[in-house]
């Protein structure tokens, strides 16, 4: 079920949708002001995750786990979480990590 935002942040939420691929540095700044509103733990976790894949995305690979991991700490993590993190563990070199990441998203 997709997270549901009030009507007023909307136009946020859309710009970080929108931009995460194609723009990540526009999709940060949205997902930047958006989390300024969000006290709800499935709003947190959705802005996270959009942060983590934005710098994933951007080869920011400390930022993406670190949000990736906010992500999971404030709502039990998705499996896209989860091998993203992984994905961005590896590229840190935390192998062990990244690996006991990536098995916890195939379960």
């Amino acid at each position: 079920m997709p997270v549901q935002f009030p009507v007023v942040l909307w136009p946020l939420v859309e710009l970080v949708q929108r931009h995460a691929y194609a723009q990540p540095d526009r999709a940060i700044e949205a997902a930047r002001q958006l989390l300024k509103h969000c006290t709800q733990p499935e709003h947190l976790a959705f802005v996270y995750e959009q942060l983590g894949f934005a710098h994933l995305i951007l080869g920011e690979h400390r930022l993406s786990s670190l949000f990736y991991e906010q992500a999971a700490k404030a709502q039990p993590p998705t499996v896209y979480v989860l091998a993203n993190w992984a994905h961005a563990l590896f590229e840190l070199g935390e192998r062990e990590r990244a690996v006991a990441t990536g098995r916890a998203a195939l379960a």
